[in-house]
């Protein structure tokens, strides 16, 4: 008897049992993640037992809408995904600020809010309403997570979702249980970021390329509007190359003049009507 208790003890001690924000986290760490922005909530807080123990910087805000909009401008400076946490309800009510100007700039967020208990959803439960709908209009892909051991599954689908094609901001919505529900560590698959989607960078048509330049050989006056993907995918050389060795003018599209880091004598700046008569021109051509 005394060995089995033995072998019994050992086994409890080599067991590591997860809740479901520290799940969440250990996929957070694979991704490179260094920060989470957020407004401390009840319902996320085993979320930031995760951060502690993976060395993920938390950074609280003073009001929810910071969170997600610190989290765009982050990505956007760094070329990465930015992650925000907010509790449920209101919580979850005041990101959308940042969810929809990421949306509308081609901005990775990944957004997580928290929830009530998943087998009370639909049942009137605290601060409670349609939080996925809510947001399915501003996200590339919004979901609900209704089981624990599935939460490395959902968290790294959006970071493919958040990166692939045109970026833009992702939603993940975590019901109370499932982020403080308990499973052994040994017993969860955890997806190899690399083996999840395609890294690569993304080449335009070659077929269409050679259409845009005859266009371009045949115009009077023509003029670029550069779009978002000259900043995410680090082609502002390039487009400088390009107005250089062709003399036409070019604009940014609102917040992609970021891209171009130094002044040009072809740039004209944001190409909205916020800024001048030939942003004006422009929009009536």
């Amino acid at each position: 008897m005394h060995i089995t208790g033995n072998l019994e003890s050992n086994k409890e001690k080599t067991m590591a049992m997860l809740e479901g924000g520290q799940i969440i986290t250990k996929v957070l760490k694979q991704e490179n993640v260094e920060y989470l922005f957020t407004l401390c909530g009840g319902t996320i807080e085993s979320i930031y037992e995760g951060c502690l123990n993976d060395g993920i910087k938390i950074i609280d805000t003073r009001i929810d809408p910071s969170a997600t909009m610190m989290a765009d401008a982050y990505a956007r400076v760094t070329g990465g995904v930015g992650v925000s946490g907010v509790t449920r309800g209101p919580g979850h009510a005041a990101m959308i600020y940042g969810l929809a100007t990421a949306h509308m700039m081609g901005s990775p967020l990944y957004s997580i809010s928290g929830n009530s208990d998943a087998d009370q959803i639909d049942m009137g439960g605290s601060q409670e309403y349609n939080q996925t709908g809510l947001v399915k209009p501003i996200t590339k892909w919004t979901r609900l997570v209704a089981q624990t051991e599935r939460l490395p599954e959902y968290v790294g689908t959006g970071f493919r979702k958040a990166l692939g094609g045109r970026p833009g901001p992702v939603h993940l919505n975590v019901p109370y249980d499932v982020l403080y529900d308990k499973i052994d560590d040994a017993e969860i698959a955890y997806p190899e970021p690399a083996n999840s989607r395609a890294n690569g960078r993304v080449h335009g048509d070659p077929e269409q390329i050679d259409r845009a330049l005859k266009l371009l050989a045949q115009a009077d006056s023509p003029v670029i509007i550069a779009a978002g993907a000259t900043h995410w995918q680090n082609a502002a050389g390039a487009l400088v190359d390009f107005v250089e060795a062709t003399g036409i003018p070019f604009f940014a599209r609102g917040g992609d003049v970021n891209a171009i880091t130094r002044p040009h004598p072809l740039f004209f700046g944001a190409a909205t009507t916020r800024f001048g008569n030939a942003s004006k021109e422009l929009c009536n051509a």
